[in-house]
C-alpha cells in the first residue's frame, strides 16, 4: 500500500481537491472584481446622468432666456413664432 494509508482505504489524489479549492477562492475574487467593477460603472452612470440633467436645465433656461430677449417687446417666444408664421403665410397668399 501506499505511503500514509490504512489498510482498506482507497487513497485520495490531493491535487484536484486544492484544485478545486483554488478555483474557488479565484472565482470568488472574479466576482468581487466584477462586482466592483460593475458598482463603479453604475457610479459613473449616475454622475454622467446628473451631468446631463444640468446641463439639459441650464440648455432650456439658456434658450427660455435667448428667445426672451430675441423676441419684440418681451414676449415669448411661441407669440414670436406665431406672428412671424402668418408673416410669412400672408406673403405666400395671392
Amino acid at each position: 500500500m501506499g505511503k500514509g494509508f490504512r489498510s482498506g482505504e482507497t487513497p485520495v489524489p490531493v491535487a484536484p481537491m486544492q484544485h478545486a479549492t483554488n478555483m474557488s477562492k479565484e472565482e470568488l475574487r472574479r466576482e468581487e472584481r466584477e462586482y466592483r467593477l460593475e458598482e463603479e460603472w453604475q457610479s459613473r452612470l449616475r454622475t454622467l446622468e446628473q451631468w446631463i440633467c444640468k446641463l439639459l436645465i441650464k440648455n432650456e433656461q439658456l434658450r427660455m432666456s435667448l428667445a426672451s430677449a430675441a423676441a419684440p417687446d418681451g414676449a415669448t417666444r411661441a407669440a414670436a413664432d406665431s406672428r412671424s408664421w402668418q408673416r410669412a403665410s400672408q406673403a405666400d397668399e395671392p
